[in-house]
């Protein structure tokens, strides 16, 4: 039987500008949004396999659904 690789996840806020104002955590850490769904992009890549199967929860991005997508394939 193949391991599954299973996450559950949510409250991304991807393309979310805002966030980095009105978080704690984000204050300073980001210069803009670009920077920040780049460093999100790259510390879920360190972490979830490519055959995973991920639950996201809501609150995923700001903005219509083809803005999403390019981030969702990377």
């Amino acid at each position: 039987m193949k391991k599954s690789n299973i996450f559950l996840t949510s409250d991304m806020h991807f393309n979310h500008n805002n966030l980095i104002g009105m978080c704690p955590e984000s204050r300073g850490h980001f210069s803009n949004v670009e920077e920040m769904n780049e460093t999100i992009i790259q510390n879920w890549n360190k972490v979830v396999p490519p055959d995973s199967i991920v639950y996201h929860l809501g609150d995923l991005c700001m903005g219509k659904a083809e803005d999403i997508e390019p981030i969702l394939k990377r």
